[in-house]
């Protein structure tokens, strides 16, 4: 059976790889760094970055510049 999905459905997606990345760089920074760390340091919710790192949701541009910065790498380092 053919799924279908719809735009929205496909504008919700999250880009392949970012969870398994935000997980990455949270462990690279420090292996015991927790995600209510993480987001305290970064500027985002906590509850928003757990659904980032488990693919539940896709930040916006915004939140991702700053886990960009909090990270030390660029929009792209994101995706690597």
């Amino acid at each position: 059976m053919k799924t279908i999905t719809t735009k929205n459905q496909e504008e919700s997606a999250t880009p392949a790889g970012l969870p398994e990345r935000l997980r990455a760089l949270r462990k690279a920074k420090d292996p015991k760094l927790s995600i209510d760390a993480a987001a305290a340091g970064s500027g985002v919710g906590a509850r928003s970055l757990a659904a980032y790192e488990t693919g539940e949701r896709k930040p916006k541009l915004d939140q991702m510049l700053k886990l960009a910065s909090y990270y030390q790498t660029d929009l792209a380092g994101l995706f690597k």
